[in-house]
């Protein structure tokens, strides 16, 4: 998916990833209650400080599916490395940058900015929030 997206032209510019617990269909949500917290907030924070950056969903399935396999190709993947859901990621064409915000580390917005902000500039990026305070 990463693989495809950078080589259709993306180069280094940032690409987020939410790793999530798939919707449960009994309730329309997220069997992953932290996942239902974190969404809206890191949707939002996305649109205030990097409205071009590109947000990949990755469900993690269904919560049989998830919970205790400790093989879930998430889990085992290289670059990944999941740790629990929600994991909050970022990507450019070199790999993951920053290192990820999980569970409740998703659950404030003082996070979850601070975490874009920080691999915007990583990535050599500045946060849409970061240029409008500079041309002030």
């Amino acid at each position: 998916m990463l693989e495809a997206h950078f080589s259709a032209g993306n180069g280094d510019a940032p690409t987020f990833c939410i790793f999530f617990g798939s919707e449960d269909p009994g309730t329309g949500e997220s069997w992953c209650s932290d996942c239902v917290v974190a969404d809206p907030l890191i949707r939002s924070s996305i649109r205030k400080l990097a409205p071009s950056a590109t947000l990949f969903e990755c469900p993690v399935g269904d919560r049989a599916a998830y919970k205790g396999m400790a093989d879930h190709a998430y889990r085992v993947h290289a670059q990944i490395k999941l740790q629990a859901v929600p994991q909050f990621m970022c990507w450019t064409a070199r790999g993951p940058i920053g290192g990820a915000l999980v569970e409740e580390e998703c659950h404030t917005a003082e996070n979850v900015e601070g975490f874009i902000t920080r691999a915007l500039a990583d990535a050599g990026f500045a946060s849409t929030a970061a240029a409008a305070a500079g041309a002030e």
